[in-house]
């Protein structure tokens, strides 16, 4: 009997249901239906027989109770699966998968929805939310909704459903929708009077469609009713609405949204696109098939090769980016989301491949098709089908907003995007001694000549590509063990044992084919190969050999043992050669990963995973300070997927030391290349700041990190302040806090106390022998030292020189040589800009973002003091810290906006900046202001102004780089922003 779970849908957003195959299956009576109920609303827990028995009988069971509830557990368990439905000490669990229950797939579309109304998105968001409520077919659990046991769940899942009827609503208007939603907004407040929120809706609705006075009788009624019923009050916020209904201001009319990103942004700065993965064999028996793709990607915008698994359609696809490639001169680049579990992820793991840094405030989906539009590029998205609405939103999203981007998509089913062109791959055909199939088995097995002097070879092969039905994949496998039996042997025991595997029940043909070619192979593998096998499934990306000897050895297999399994594996096509690292195809991932769940050896395999990764990241995390960084900043990209996969699952399993292990060793180094980490840091900080751990003292200076970058300094300070109190004075950790903390007093506009502890950090290290400890502090005194504006900037820029060259590491050199170029600033602008370029070159070959952002502020200040130039190169400064999620350090480039637009003649831009800067946060570093906007701060100068400065201070820093750089009107000046 195969042991995997059946394909089962449980339904709970209505009357329970049971769905197996795609057909409802009988449940039985309501007693029994009960207990599935029970199981259902726990989905993945234990539930205990006292529990369950007391959910069907209460207080007073019958004798009975224990052997009746057995009976219905085994009466489920033959209508859904035995292997979902386990016992489990002291009751029973039910296996739910992700997507296996209508509650999961509602949840999952309603982020997706979400993301992409926050994203602009706001047809694809609609459509999104009305796939979304289309899972309801009636109250939650049915029957069972007012029971004891699913009333918080019930209540739950009504108030996500009644966020997202909300949250189409908001769509819907912002859509520009009004007068299609009144019905349904007015069908809504019947059904929930006491809610307030689609109320607002309703008179917004009303008043942007020409009824005034029905919008004013809406709210009116509303106050009556809170009134007569609870004695209460509309909201504040809701009686404004009113008001502003009254005045018809300007702000409730209607208006097509802003893009957010301008189109043309760059993509990756120095950084190379991720290319399609090499073909290391011939694509065979496919010649027809790629010419037709070939055609269908110059004329089409979004084509998706659709099949079962294992058919080839990733090969086919690599093929198609090869001879295609040279018609896409931005490039050709693959996003393989076969290591993406969670939805949310897919556009992460499309800006990852395009080199598109995180923007804080800004939804991702909206910075990838920015930096792709206008670009001719093929964006090749891999393994689909897991992940499907996630990645039809984004395929929609760059073919929508990302003119001429091609997309080619892979998937077991289609994508469902508008103007998508399904590109069916099927097996290959089998029959004949020259079929593709057989040409394929034969040129793997390497007896091709065999077709033409040996029938009985010939016959066999003819016989396996036919019994695996011209299967890639199972022709793939089936071939490697032809190179050690023979085929006249394999077509012998494939003949014996391939009905015992086959399962003509299952309606999913990838069900009838490859889980049987991987079934067959895998029964073929010894003891230590599948045990090597399962736990390698942990991995979420390409692994090397030291990764799979500690993983394997999870098994108690020793190195030897466990590198020739992973040889046998590769040997065997379950593993294929990346260079130095491995990798498992992601349908022999997920096989494997399901029978390492059942053989009760997952937790084993994790633990070893964490205790690797974190080995490793502590490994590179040192590299990185010598002289080798690029070659660290490498392997920290490699290591990545599956440093976030242990993160995600450190903060699942409450693992404060796997979790505090990693943000504290990244440190700084996250704000160079990762900011993903940032929001990690912070929230490891408020799990298990104060826990002690090994790691605590250098998890809350990365979490300080991460506060003064989002522009918290004084939160930054606490934390700095909290991890000092952790470490060991005078220990290599205590140093690197202290220069963490600096970055928070310096933002905060304490620049005194920044300077001062950054002198102490440096006199404590000074008389060590830790060379990249010294540097390092030397340029973080230099650094306060420039923000000051005090003396000595020259001396502490060269002594930072001199301790870096001994270092030796690119990104300490580049710093000091941007302090360098600093100290020339006024007095020798040519030398300070030749300076900027060698930094820009050495940031540039170990990708630091945050110091590329540095160098563009330092150009800024480099040459005429007011002139256009140092204008330009003060916003583009801005711009570039923006969008890599430097918001902090953003805002300090732009205090020097006010002074140098008034120079040129940008008065009113000036005050708008003026007004922004203060609202800020961050303390003017002293940039000088002209007598004017002095007069603006202390209260005078013209009115014109007063009020542009005023409009400045509720100005987001987004909207004033448009503003500033003229891709936006002045606020003021836009009938989208005026005010009354």
């Amino acid at each position: 009997m195969d042991d995997a779970p059946q394909g089962v849908l449980f339904r709970v957003l209505g009357p329970l249901e049971a769905v197996v195959d795609g057909h409802a299956v009988a449940l039985g009576g309501a007693h029994q239906r009960l207990v599935l109920a029970a199981l259902v609303a726990r989905a993945n827990t234990v539930v205990s027989t006292d529990r369950l028995i007391e959910i069907m009988w209460g207080d007073e069971p019958p004798d009975s109770a224990l052997s009746t509830l057995q009976k219905y557990v085994y009466r489920l368990r033959s209508a859904v699966g035995v292997e979902r439905l386990v016992t489990r000490s002291p009751g029973y669990l039910l296996r739910v998968g992700e997507g296996e229950s209508d509650s999961s797939r509602f949840e999952s579309l309603l982020a997706v929805a979400s993301r992409l109304g926050a994203a602009g998105e706001l047809e694809e968001a609609r459509s999104t939310f009305d796939a979304t409520l289309a899972l309801w077919r009636g109250p939650a659990f049915g029957e069972f909704a007012d029971l004891e046991f699913a009333r918080g769940e019930v209540a739950r899942l009504d108030g996500l459903r009644a966020a997202a009827v909300d949250d189409r609503t908001e769509v819907s208007l912002a859509a520009g929708r009004h007068a299609e939603v009144i019905g349904e907004l007015e069908a809504t407040v019947a059904e929930y009077p006491l809610r307030e929120r689609p109320r607002g809706q309703l008179m917004l609705a009303l008043y942007r469609a020409g009824r005034q006075a029905d919008a004013l009788r809406a709210y009116d009624a509303f106050r009556r009713y809170l009134g007569e019923e609870v004695g209460l009050e509309p909201s504040a916020q809701l009686a404004q609405l009113a008001d502003a209904i009254v005045l018809q201001k300007p702000e409730l009319d209607w208006a097509p949204p802003p893009r957010q990103v301008e189109p043309g942004e760059p993509i990756a700065g120095p950084r190379r696109l991720r290319p399609p993965p090499r073909a290391i064999t011939r694509l065979v028996g496919r010649a027809g098939e790629l010419d037709e793709l070939g055609g269908q990607l110059r004329n089409e915008r979004l084509v998706t090769l659709t099949g079962a698994g294992g058919v080839g359609k990733t090969r086919l696809a690599v093929a198609a980016a090869e001879a295609t490639g040279p018609e896409f001169p931005d490039g050709v680049v693959w996003v393989d989301l076969a290591a993406v579990s969670d939805p949310d992820d897919v556009v992460q793991a499309v800006a990852d491949a395009l080199r598109v840094p995180a923007q804080l405030g800004v939804p991702l989906v909206t910075l990838v098709c920015a930096a792709a539009d206008g670009r001719r590029l093929l964006v090749v998205v891999d393994n689909c089908e897991h992940v499907r609405a996630a990645a039809a939103a984004l395929a929609g999203a760059l073919v929508t907003e990302a003119e001429p981007v091609t997309v080619l998509a892979t998937s077991r089913e289609l994508l469902g995007v508008e103007g998508e062109q399904v590109f069916p791959v099927g097996p290959l055909a089998t029959g004949t001694t020259d079929a593709p199939a057989v040409e394929l088995l034969a040129e793997r097995t390497r007896v091709s000549s065999a077709l033409a002097n040996d029938e009985r070879e010939g016959a066999a092969l003819v016989e396996i590509a036919d019994r695996l039905e011209g299967l890639p994949l199972a022709l793939e496998l089936a071939a490697a063990r032809c190179r050690s039996l023979g085929t006249v042997e394999v077509a012998r025991r494939l003949a014996d044992t391939f009905r015992l595997l086959a399962d003509s029940r299952r309606s999913v043909a990838r069900h009838q084919t490859l889980d049987a070619a991987l079934d067959w192979s895998f029964q073929l593998l010894d003891d230590v190969e599948r045990d090597t096998l399962l736990r390698l499934s942990v991995f979420a990306t390409a692994f090397t050999l030291e990764g799979a000897e500690q993983v394997a050895g999870s098994g108690g297999h020793d190195q030897l043992t466990a590198d020739d399994a992973v040889a046998s594996l590769v040997d065997k096509s379950l593993l294929g050669r990346d260079g130095e690292r491995f990798r498992m195809l992601e349908t022999t991932r997920a096989y494997a990963a399901e029978r390492l769940t059942a053989s009760g050896h997952r937790d084993d395999a994790e633990t070893a995973h964490t205790c690797f990764v974190v080995q490793r990241v502590e490994t590179i995390c040192a590299g990185l300070h010598g002289r080798d960084e690029a070659h660290w900043v490498e392997e920290l990209d490699l290591v990545w997927p599956d440093l976030r996969t242990v993160v995600r699952r450190g903060f699942d399993l409450d693992d404060a030391d796997a979790v505090s292990s990693i943000v504290g060793q990244l440190g700084i180094d996250m704000l160079y290349s990762h900011p993903e980490a940032l929001p990690w840091a912070e929230q490891a900080a408020a799990r298990w700041g104060d826990r002690p751990g090994r790691y605590q003292a250098e998890m809350l200076g990365a979490a300080g990190v991460a506060a003064y970058t989002l522009n918290q300094p004084d939160r930054a300070i606490e934390l700095g302040k909290r991890g000092l109190a952790a470490a060991t004075p005078g220990s290599a950790t205590y140093h690197l806090l202290q220069e963490d903390a600096v970055g928070g007093y310096g933002f905060a506009g304490r620049l005194d106390e920044a300077l001062a502890l950054a002198d102490e950090a440096f006199a404590t290290v000074a008389g060590g022998d830790d060379v990249y400890l010294q540097a390092r502090a030397a340029y973080t005194a230099a650094l306060c030292r420039m923000m000051a504006q005090s003396d000595g900037l020259a001396e502490a820029a060269d002594r930072a020189m001199e301790l870096a060259t001994a270092c030796g590491n690119p990104s300490t050199i580049a710093g000091a040589l941007i302090m360098q170029a600093a100290a020339l600033a006024s007095s020798d602008p040519p030398r300070a800009v030749a300076l900027i370029g060698q930094a820009a070159a050495l940031a540039g070959s170990v990708h630091n973002q945050y110091l590329l952002g540095t160098i563009a502020q330092s150009l800024a200040a480099a040459g005429d003091s007011t002139g256009p130039e140092r204008l330009a190169a003060c916003l583009d400064a801005a711009a570039e810290t923006q969008r890599s999620g430097r918001i902090a350090i953003a805002w300090y480039t732009l205090w020097s906006a006010p002074r140098l637009l008034w120079a040129v003649g940008r008065t009113d831009d000036a005050a708008l900046a003026l007004g922004a800067c203060e609202a800020s946060g961050v303390a003017n570093p002293g940039h000088g202001l002209p007598v004017e906007l002095k007069e603006l701060q202390r209260g005078d100068g013209g009115a014109h102004l007063q009020q542009l400065r005023s409009r400045g201070a509720e100005t987001g820093l987004a909207e004033l780089l448009r503003v500033l750089t003229g891709r936006q009107r002045l606020p003021a000046t836009n009938s989208m922003h005026r005010t009354s």
